[in-house]
């Protein structure tokens, strides 16, 4: 399999989301949230999932006829959402040991990584224009 420019992005999104996701893991865990620790990590852990299975599936949906696109389609959807639903659901039946909270927020981690890098992105440019 060639790298393309869609995979290397995917890929490096995957590489920093898992790092800011584990990082913010154990720094919970330092300060005694070992609940939401694990929060933190089981919805990091989907989200990532929820984008390789999309960067997976979207290319075999293009250039399909119609019918095969949208069974691709409804498959690619249904096994992210029970990616996604899988992780809400071990995190209402832990009994407290996982954060609800801590797993949904950190359902939208690539989402978040994402904006989070664009707007750094965008200050640190403005202020290597201004120092340049």
């Amino acid at each position: 399999m060639r790298d393309s420019e869609p995979d290397n992005f995917v890929r490096s999104l995957i590489k920093r989301t898992l790092f800011v996701v584990l990082g913010a893991s154990l720094l919970l865990l330092c300060v005694g949230l070992p609940a939401w620790a694990k929060g933190l990590a089981i919805g990091g852990v989907a989200s990532v999932a929820n984008i390789f299975f999309m960067a997976l599936m979207l290319p075999r949906v293009l250039g399909r006829k119609r019918g095969a696109a949208e069974g691709m389609s409804f498959l690619s959807i249904s096994i992210r959402f029970a990616v996604m639903g899988g992780a809400l659901a071990l995190a209402l039946t832990s009994r407290g040991e996982v954060s609800v909270a801590a797993t949904a927020v950190a359902l939208f981690s690539v989402q978040l990584v994402m904006i989070a890098e664009r707007v750094f992105m965008r200050h640190a440019g403005a202020d290597a224009a201004r120092n340049g």
